[in-house]
């Protein structure tokens, strides 16, 4: 994969679980998150946002947001946590 690339990818881990983690990472987190979830990201840290499902329907998320190079990847990291209380299972 080219490098300055913006992916998104499932990272829960197989199995049943009550929450769900999706992460963004790449250059375009920042551009993301103002754009789906209505925020914007200035530093390090937490934050809570909703981000639509359906027509008038959202889902409350946890936000957290690591600026790159100090990340462990280097890049800007995005990982946000679906708060539902329905169990997730992913294959």
């Amino acid at each position: 994969m080219p490098t300055g690339t913006t992916i998104a990818a499932i990272s829960t881990a197989p199995g049943t679980s009550t929450r769900a983690m999706i992460r963004i990472s790449g250059p375009e987190c920042r551009r993301w998150a103002s754009d789906a979830l209505g925020i914007e990201l200035a530093s390090r840290g937490t934050r809570h946002a909703r981000i639509g499902i359906s027509a008038g329907r959202a889902l409350p998320v946890v936000v957290l947001f690591y600026p790159g190079p100090g990340s462990y990847t280097g890049e800007y990291l995005l990982p946000y946590l679906p708060n539902a209380k329905a169990k997730k299972k992913r294959a």
